[in-house]
Protein backbone atom coordinates (compact mmCIF):
# COMPACT_ATOMS: atom_id res chain seq x y z
CA UNK A 1 0.00 0.00 0.00
CA UNK A 2 3.15 2.40 0.71
CA UNK A 3 4.12 1.53 -3.12
CA UNK A 4 0.92 2.57 -4.64
CA UNK A 5 -0.17 5.48 -2.35
CA UNK A 6 2.60 6.46 -0.08
CA UNK A 7 0.15 6.46 2.86
CA UNK A 8 1.53 5.57 6.44
CA UNK A 9 -1.11 2.84 7.52
CA UNK A 10 -0.06 3.04 10.77
CA UNK A 11 -0.89 6.61 10.98
CA UNK A 12 -4.19 6.24 8.93
CA UNK A 13 -5.68 3.42 10.61
CA UNK A 14 -6.82 4.75 13.57
CA UNK A 15 -8.56 7.27 11.19
CA UNK A 16 -9.72 4.70 8.89
CA UNK A 17 -11.34 2.46 11.09
CA UNK A 18 -14.28 4.74 12.28
CA UNK A 19 -15.71 5.51 8.50
CA UNK A 20 -15.57 1.36 8.18
CA UNK A 21 -19.03 0.25 7.56
CA UNK A 22 -20.11 -2.46 9.83
CA UNK A 23 -20.05 -5.40 8.01
CA UNK A 24 -16.17 -4.67 6.44
CA UNK A 25 -15.75 -4.06 10.24
CA UNK A 26 -17.29 -7.71 10.89
CA UNK A 27 -15.11 -9.26 8.41
CA UNK A 28 -12.06 -7.72 9.69
CA UNK A 29 -12.44 -8.30 13.24
CA UNK A 30 -13.58 -12.11 12.74
CA UNK A 31 -10.31 -12.46 10.50
CA UNK A 32 -8.36 -10.97 13.26
CA UNK A 33 -9.97 -13.40 15.53
CA UNK A 34 -8.75 -16.00 13.41
CA UNK A 35 -5.55 -15.07 13.54
CA UNK A 36 -5.15 -14.81 17.47
CA UNK A 37 -6.69 -18.10 17.20
CA UNK A 38 -3.88 -19.91 15.57
CA UNK A 39 -1.26 -17.93 17.37
CA UNK A 40 -2.97 -19.49 20.25
CA UNK A 41 -3.09 -22.98 18.47
CA UNK A 42 0.98 -22.18 17.83
CA UNK A 43 1.82 -21.28 21.82
CA UNK A 44 -0.29 -24.61 22.53
CA UNK A 45 1.60 -26.66 20.49
CA UNK A 46 4.93 -25.01 21.87
CA UNK A 47 4.20 -26.12 25.64
CA UNK A 48 3.31 -29.38 24.44
CA UNK A 49 6.66 -29.29 22.94
CA UNK A 50 8.09 -28.82 26.21
CA UNK A 51 6.00 -31.38 28.06
CA UNK A 52 7.65 -33.45 25.52
CA UNK A 53 10.82 -32.91 27.31
CA UNK A 54 9.57 -34.58 30.40
CA UNK A 55 7.11 -36.99 29.02
CA UNK A 56 7.83 -38.48 25.15
CA UNK A 57 3.94 -38.83 24.22
CA UNK A 58 3.41 -35.38 24.07
CA UNK A 59 5.57 -35.45 21.20
CA UNK A 60 3.21 -36.83 19.26
CA UNK A 61 0.80 -34.06 20.24
CA UNK A 62 3.18 -31.34 20.13
CA UNK A 63 3.77 -32.12 16.44
CA UNK A 64 -0.29 -33.09 15.10
CA UNK A 65 -0.49 -29.21 17.01
CA UNK A 66 2.73 -27.44 15.56
CA UNK A 67 1.90 -29.16 11.91
CA UNK A 68 -1.78 -27.85 12.22
CA UNK A 69 -0.65 -24.29 13.24
CA UNK A 70 1.64 -24.15 10.12
CA UNK A 71 -0.67 -25.04 7.88
CA UNK A 72 -3.23 -22.34 9.13
CA UNK A 73 -0.26 -20.02 9.66
CA UNK A 74 -0.74 -18.72 5.99
CA UNK A 75 -4.18 -18.31 5.61
CA UNK A 76 -4.81 -16.66 9.30
CA UNK A 77 -1.43 -13.78 8.40
CA UNK A 78 -2.90 -12.91 4.58
CA UNK A 79 -6.88 -12.47 5.49
CA UNK A 80 -6.07 -10.24 7.48
CA UNK A 81 -3.77 -8.55 5.50
CA UNK A 82 -5.48 -8.20 1.98
CA UNK A 83 -8.58 -6.79 4.07
CA UNK A 84 -6.48 -3.92 5.52
CA UNK A 85 -5.58 -3.04 1.99
CA UNK A 86 -9.07 -3.15 0.53
CA UNK A 87 -10.57 -1.03 3.41
CA UNK A 88 -7.57 1.28 1.88
CA UNK A 89 -8.23 0.90 -1.62
CA UNK A 90 -12.18 1.39 -0.94
CA UNK A 91 -12.50 3.75 2.31
CA UNK A 92 -9.29 5.43 1.99
CA UNK A 93 -10.58 8.30 -0.24
CA UNK A 94 -13.25 9.04 1.96
CA UNK A 95 -10.74 9.20 5.20
CA UNK A 96 -8.80 12.07 2.82
CA UNK A 97 -11.87 13.80 1.96
CA UNK A 98 -12.47 14.13 5.18
CA UNK A 99 -9.07 15.29 6.45
CA UNK A 100 -9.00 18.09 3.49
CA UNK A 101 -6.91 16.33 1.45
CA UNK A 102 -9.26 15.36 -2.05
CA UNK A 103 -7.47 12.65 -3.63
CA UNK A 104 -7.59 13.26 -7.50
CA UNK A 105 -9.59 10.77 -9.96
CA UNK A 106 -11.76 8.12 -8.39
CA UNK A 107 -9.26 6.65 -5.50
CA UNK A 108 -6.58 7.34 -3.34
CA UNK A 109 -3.53 8.46 -5.23
CA UNK A 110 0.46 8.76 -4.45
CA UNK A 111 0.16 12.85 -3.72
CA UNK A 112 -2.72 12.26 -1.46
CA UNK A 113 -1.09 9.60 0.48
CA UNK A 114 1.57 11.84 0.97
CA UNK A 115 -0.38 14.67 2.21
CA UNK A 116 -2.26 12.38 4.39
CA UNK A 117 0.62 10.81 5.77
CA UNK A 118 2.12 14.39 6.77
CA UNK A 119 -0.79 15.19 8.14
CA UNK A 120 -2.10 12.43 10.13
CA UNK A 121 1.78 11.72 11.52
CA UNK A 122 1.39 15.53 13.10
CA UNK A 123 5.08 16.19 11.92
CA UNK A 124 5.52 17.20 8.11
CA UNK A 125 7.46 14.44 7.31
CA UNK A 126 6.67 12.88 4.04
CA UNK A 127 8.74 9.86 4.67
CA UNK A 128 9.63 9.25 8.56
CA UNK A 129 13.78 8.64 9.01
CA UNK A 130 15.20 7.18 11.47
CA UNK A 131 14.51 7.68 14.90
CA UNK A 132 17.68 7.23 16.55
CA UNK A 133 18.10 10.02 19.17
CA UNK A 134 20.61 13.34 18.47
CA UNK A 135 24.41 13.02 18.98
CA UNK A 136 25.77 15.14 22.05
CA UNK A 137 25.39 15.83 25.34
CA UNK A 138 22.23 15.40 27.44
Amino acid sequence: MHHAYRVDVKALWPRLWPALPDPARAELTDAHAAYRANARLTGWGLMYLLVALWWWPAAVGATVTLATAWIRARGAAEAPADLVEGAVDLYGRDVATALGVPPDGEGLDRASGDAVSALLRKDGALHPESTDPPAGPL
